[in-house]
């Protein structure tokens, strides 16, 4: 994981915003893109998101807007992934730092 962070820093190919950005980013437009998987959506998530597991992201990116795109997952790594992934099907995705895990656990949750 150090290794695509790290990668990531170095290329700036994504990038990712905050949780305390999120509900701004959401009021001006922003689709959030739950990449975890139906299980996980289905025991919580962020409200406004929509779920498309990483895996599903290659055969369903019609479904999301072209610009002005987060992702997440729980923690991070899914949300990088596929942040990556958009990017290279043209659609403009930054991904959320921290995930599910830090948004719930912040006072934007409550």
């Amino acid at each position: 994981m150090l290794g695509y962070m790290a990668d990531n820093i170095l290329s700036g190919f994504t990038t990712s915003i905050q949780w305390n950005e999120l509900a701004g980013r959401m009021a001006n437009g922003a689709e959030l893109v739950d990449v975890r998987t139906s299980d996980e959506f289905t025991n919580g998530h962020i409200p406004g998101a929509i779920n498309i597991p990483v895996d599903e992201i290659r055969d369903r990116y019609l479904e999301i807007q072209k610009s002005n795109v987060i992702v997440h997952c729980q923690v991070g790594q899914r949300g990088h992934t596929a942040a990556t992934l958009l990017q290279e099907l043209g659609i403009a995705a930054d991904n959320l730092d921290g995930g599910y895990k830090t948004w719930v656990n912040s006072p934007a949750s409550r």
